[in-house]
């Protein structure tokens, strides 16, 4: 960790702190809409599948967040942010103990009776996806790649896996680097800046237990950081989004409209 680095990070989030939480916002929106078991170990918690729990649950993370953003860092071993990774990383094993412990015994994450009783938003989604369909994105980035696939498939096998570790990552970081002036963060925001936030989530990453060859952030330099995080929109997230009708999805999706 570089300490004046990390803290420059943390001074641009707060700088920005309304458009850096929103775009953690539409960034989570891409999480929700992963395939495979991404989604189910969500809807498994039981803490994300209504709007009161996704309200709790989300705010939640945005206090930890806030912790991260204007804790002292000093001293890495025994401040706010400390206990609070310590927190976070606490309910990731949880869950993973938990939902381990399903899959060993043959059962689903997620039943198919859990579905009988939900009504979904039809008008919503249909929107959604002609919004999504009459968009100016190329269709190469609509469907997946065989790489990324084969990468989404096996790492799905694990709960909370360090690739799903690092796409998390990617919504908390990704758009403030990718997008600044997308989601609001001024022009008198420098390269520097930006660069500084890439670093302190490069540093909560690797607290958060992500290891250094799946921590995104751990790039050389701002251009290939860039150069990374658009590979990785174009291979992973939007691919996710064209591919999102499925029930988890639907279910976290009118979870998060309903947040208030």
């Amino acid at each position: 960790m570089n300490l004046t680095l990390a803290r420059r990070g943390q001074s641009f989030a707060n700088n920005y702190l309304i458009s850096t939480i929103m775009s953690h916002g539409f960034g989570l929106i891409y999480t929700i809409a992963a395939p495979f078991q991404f989604s189910n170990i969500l809807i498994s918690t039981h803490k994300s599948d209504t709007g009161e729990r996704a309200t709790y649950r989300y705010f939640a993370t945005l206090t930890q967040v806030l912790n991260w953003y204007q804790g002292d860092l000093s001293d890495i071993t025994n401040t706010a942010v400390s206990t609070s990774l310590r927190k976070v990383r606490d309910i990731h094993l949880s869950v993973v103990q938990k939902a381990t412990s399903t899959l060993n015994q043959g059962l689903p994450l997620v039943p198919d009776s859990y579905y009988d009783n939900i009504t979904f938003n039809t008008r919503l989604w249909d929107a959604f996806y002609k919004d999504l369909n009459n968009s100016d994105i190329p269709q190469q980035y609509r469907i997946f790649r065989a790489d990324g696939l084969a990468i989404l498939q096996n790492y799905s096998l694990v709960p909370i896996s360090q690739v799903q570790q690092s796409l998390t990552q990617f919504a908390f970081v990704g758009l403030p680097v990718l997008f600044p002036d997308r989601v609001g963060i001024g022009h008198d925001a420098t390269d520097d800046d930006i660069l500084a936030f890439n670093h302190l989530w490069a540093v909560l990453g690797y607290g958060l237990g992500i290891q250094d060859d799946y921590n995104i952030a751990l790039q050389p330099n701002l251009t290939a950081t860039r150069q990374y995080y658009q590979n990785l929109l174009n291979t992973y997230f939007l691919p996710m989004l064209f591919n999102s009708n499925q029930n988890s999805t639907k279910v976290l999706g009118e979870a998060v409209f309903k947040v208030r």
